[in-house]
């Protein structure tokens, strides 16, 4: 929760707004105590073994109640700000498990996000929800563009 506030942080500085928490779009391993990048993990670890045997055990009281939650407060955001453009910087589990919803996918490990990744959704009074973009990344094209350069040197 403490990336997802500090990247919230220049925007909401920018627009004047506070930067506002909520438990129910945390991501879903935020009680293990253990944090590795996707980048750095390897099947050797004993989590990525325990995944790999079973992915739902990192959702703390299971992936429908993880996954309810997520959608329910999607939906209060979207009650509360009708009219609205919300900003939500969660992490890729909370919105691989909306895409997931929204889509219909059958489990939610099949969408890959990439660090800062944005996902747009519109939303309609009547209920329907268009996703409009998945991943977008240009706005840190630049970043990118010279993590390649200087991988090459």
């Amino acid at each position: 929760m403490a990336r997802a506030s500090a990247t919230a942080a220049p925007l909401a500085q920018i627009k004047g707004l506070e930067v506002t928490e909520r438990d129910d779009l945390r991501e879903a391993d935020e009680h293990s105590g253990v944090y590795v990048p996707a980048e750095e993990m390897s099947l050797d670890d004993d989590f990525m073994k325990a995944l790999a045997e079973n992915p739902m055990s990192i959702f703390e009281h299971g992936y429908d109640h993880f996954r309810d939650g997520v959608v329910a407060a999607f939906d209060d955001l979207i009650a509360k700000h009708r009219g609205q453009t919300v900003a939500v910087f969660c992490h890729g589990m909370v919105m691989a498990s909306y895409l997931q919803h929204l889509w219909k996918l059958e489990t939610p490990f099949v969408p890959q996000f990439d660090y800062t990744g944005i996902m747009r959704i519109a939303a309609a009074s009547t209920g329907l929800r268009t996703v409009k973009s998945v991943n977008e990344t240009a706005h840190v094209f630049a970043t990118l563009q010279s993590w390649g350069s200087e991988a090459k040197s």
